[in-house]
This record gives structure tokens, sequence and C-alpha cells, in this order.
């Protein structure tokens, strides 16, 4: 969808780093839009092309429609960590996430657009609810864009094992949830002040991933370095990109699939090293490998090693993508 996307656009001026095609992520939504047979069949759902068109059609008109509608701005980005509200679901504990805003003003103060970008697994509503549902990003956006008045867009973090707290399984939870998130959003975009950006940089890098495999042993909780690879996902990427863009003194990295906490907070480690302010991460981003994760997490097992397709070490191969990301958004 990301390249079909890019070869309508072309005309605009855009290219394959100047669109990032992020997912929300829920368990509640449209999942016909996925050509793959692994994903269709333990994923997602049969594959419609007419779902993938309708929903790639809406894509590119929306960009359209921002493009021809393009005016002055004063922009302004804040970030702080959120406590309570998200757990690791390997690792068992309750943890502090980081949430960014980006607020975006017009040149006479009113606002245009809020971007928040925080870590979670969508998964509030579980298998037994069958309605169409944004889970808990459409209760953190509504929420937001009523308190504020401005339209909000949400972005997924490094939420591979972030899971949200508390009890599941009604929308009024989900709605609960979402406006406490929410209100911490508000009070963050209500601090910053806009002012118009100093630069503005984006790049894009390639990651060799080799071929994709499917590995009962990490599935069963064997160590997942023992056993035979067997190589049978052809359909599957032997590379990928991760795309960057700064403003500022803030780096943005969109990674293709869902890295867990310890690698988000890796790549924010090389953001810092490169002298930035902050570092977010974009999850589930332009294309989709599986489950990110470091090597002796991967060698752990579980559910997140089960849908990493590419051995150990794929989060290796991440990170140092996004160490050469960095270092080229840093360059002066």
């Amino acid at each position: 969808m990301h390249r079909e996307l890019v070869r309508r656009l072309v005309s605009l001026g855009f290219d394959e780093s100047s669109i990032i095609l992020a997912a929300t992520h829920t368990h509640s939504g449209p999942a016909s839009y996925v050509k793959n047979a692994i994903l269709e069949l333990f994923a997602l759902d049969r594959y419609v092309p007419e779902v993938r068109e309708h929903m790639t059609d809406a894509v590119e008109q929306s960009i359209r429609e921002a493009d021809a509608r393009l005016a002055p701005a004063r922009l302004g980005i804040g970030t702080r960590s959120i406590a309570g509200v998200t757990s690791n679901r390997r690792h068992k504990q309750v943890i502090d996430s980081l949430l960014t805003v980006i607020r975006v003003d017009r040149a006479d103060g009113t606002p245009v657009a809020a971007v928040l970008n925080f870590p979670v697994h969508p998964t509030m509503m579980g298998p037994h609810n069958l309605l169409l549902s944004a889970d808990l990003p459409g209760a953190i956006e509504r929420a937001f864009e009523h308190r504020s008045g401005a339209p909000a867009i949400f972005l997924n973090g490094a939420e591979g094992d972030v899971a949200p707290t508390g009890p599941r399984g009604e929308f009024k939870l989900v709605d609960d949830l979402g406006g406490r998130i929410a209100g911490d959003a508000f009070a963050l975009w209500t601090s910053i002040v806009p002012s118009v950006p100093t630069t503005f940089i984006k790049k894009r890098v390639d990651i060799d991933l080799g071929p994709a495999s499917l590995n009962i042993f990490p599935c069963l909780k064997f160590n997942g370095g023992s056993g035979k690879w067997n190589p049978v996902l052809s359909e599957w990427p032997t590379h990928t990109t991760v795309t960057g863009f700064s403003i500022g003194g803030h780096a943005f990295v969109a990674v293709p699939g869902e890295p867990v906490a310890a690698v988000g907070e890796a790549i924010r480690d090389h953001g810092r090293r490169a002298g930035f302010a902050s570092t977010s991460i974009l999850g589930l981003s332009n294309e989709y490998v599986g489950y990110i994760l470091p090597k002796e997490d991967y060698l752990r097992g579980g559910y997140e090693s089960c849908v990493s397709f590419y051995g150990s070490s794929l989060g290796d191969h991440m990170l140092a993508g996004a160490a050469r990301l960095m270092t080229a958004l840093s360059a002066k």
C-alpha cells in the first residue's frame, strides 16, 4: 500500500521517505487489505481487493487535500512520561511510557492539528467484540479533540510488548483509559509554544534482513537459537528501510514492525548520542516485518518471539540501521 501511494503521488513531489503510512493497531478493525498467506491465516483475514482499494484511495485523497491546503503554520513539540496506564506484558511490570505531542497552529494561533505519539497495544475490546472499533487510539483522539478543539492524529510507538493496564472488554473502559491518556496529552499540548521550525531533515536507511523464516521453537518457549530454521515465508521481504525526520532538536524514527519497549529505548539512546533532545518511535510504519526484539529477549521465546520472522539478529539489524539514520539526521 505504501509503495502504491508513492506511485500515485509522485507527481506532487512525494517519494518513499516523505510518506509515512503508520497503523494505529486494533484487533477490531478491517483486516482484508494484506495479500500474504501467513498473515491472512493467522493474524488478519481473507484478502479482499475492494477493501484494500477503498483504504488506499482514502489515504491518497487525504494527502491530496492536505497538499492542496498548505499554508504557513507554527509548530512545537513536547514530551512527558505517563505512569500507570501501560505495562510490559512480557516482563509483567507496570511501566512509564513516553508521550510525544506535536502541536501545529496557524500563523494567527488557531490550532490546525495535534499528533499524539504513544506506545500501547490497543487490545482492550478482545475477541468477543464483533463491532468495528478504533479501540484505544480512537478513544484518545476523541477525548483530546473534545478538550482542545483540534483534530488529533494518533501514531503508535514501540508497542511490541506494551499493554494497557486495568480491566478490559467494554467500550466505557476504553473511553475511560483513552480519556486519561488524552488528559495528559492535553496538559502537555497547552504547555507547548509553537514557533517556526529552524530545521527539517528527512532521511531513509536501507536494512538487509535476509530470508524470513518460521521457527516453531520460540512459540513453544524453547531456546530460539536451537532447531532448524525453515524458510517458508517467501512472500516476505529480504530487506526493509527505516525512515526518519528531525524537526529542530527532535527526531522521529518510523520502524516497519512492532519493536518492543527495549528496542525503542535503545533507539532513543542512539538519538541522545546523536545530540537530539528527544527521539520518538513511530511503530507499524510503511511495512511489516513482525516483532522486533533484542537478541537476549528473543531467545526467551514466547509469543513475540514466535512472530518475529528473521531470527535472533533482527533487533541488532534494526538498531544498526537506526544508528545510521540518527547520524544522517544529525549531520550539519
